[in-house]
């Protein structure tokens, strides 16, 4: 770090205040944020600083979702416990995780979140070891009919109805078909698979189609994640 770097940095700390977060699971002891670690993640903060509000209360059971956000946010990483059980990928957490991003406009936490999920596409041997209805349908409560998750979701889960003769790994009862039904999910399934709408390649690969790549499916500037991913492979050639 340059040394105007750390002039800035211990300005900050001089002059910096805190941000305060209540859940249902802390009502009398917030988490405190430095106002500086928040600004920028979203329009929804920003304004809500900029007209002096410093305290924040979240009902409901997202609790463990906030948690996993200001993980992410002081980290800069995310939690591995939340997003796997005994090393199978949780799609319901880490919708639960992408729907918070899209609520609250955290575009970067909501990239963060799908890279993870599109690895899992790439890495798994099967989709039905993380493509369950329970997960998809979570998604489609709490994501907006636009929302990049669904497209993904509903193309893995064509590319795996074309595989297996089922959309998911597990089968779906009777009351999630209704209720995915009544959540938009069969219109965009069908639609999707009269068009042969999932890709054939990694969508982290050369081959892939363009409307496929990775970067289709983020919703802040996929550059910087391609710069990472450069650095990376460059890392890990260096390596070998």
């Amino acid at each position: 770090m340059a040394r105007n770097e750390v002039d800035s940095l211990m300005r900050r700390l001089q002059t910096d205040k805190f941000v305060m977060f209540h859940t249902m699971e802390n009502p009398t002891a917030p988490y405190l944020v430095p106002r500086s670690l928040l600004a920028g993640q979203s329009d929804y903060f920003d304004t809500r600083m900029q007209n002096n509000q410093w305290m924040f209360t979240f009902k409901g059971d997202q609790a463990e979702i906030w948690k996993t956000y200001l993980h992410w946010l002081v980290e800069k990483k995310l939690r591995e416990d939340i997003f796997a059980i005994d090393g199978t990928p949780d799609l319901e957490s880490a919708a639960a995780c992408y729907a918070l991003g899209e609520q609250y406009g955290l575009k970067a936490f909501q990239d963060e979140v799908m890279l993870y999920i599109l690895h899992w596409a790439d890495s798994c041997d099967s989709r039905g070891e993380w493509l369950v209805a329970d997960g998809v349908l979570v998604a489609f409560q709490h994501t907006s009919g636009g929302s990049k998750l669904r497209h993904l979701l509903v193309e893995e889960a064509v590319h795996e109805q074309g595989s297996n003769g089922l959309p998911f790994g597990m089968g779906m009862d009777t009351e999630e078909v209704l209720k995915l039904e009544d959540l938009g999910f069969f219109p965009l399934f069908i639609n999707k698979w009269a068009h042969g709408d999932c890709p054939d390649e990694s969508r982290f690969g050369d081959k892939c189609e363009a409307e496929y790549s990775w970067k289709n499916y983020m919703v802040g500037p996929a550059e910087k994640y391609e710069a990472a991913r450069l650095k990376q492979a460059k890392e890990a050639e260096e390596e070998t």
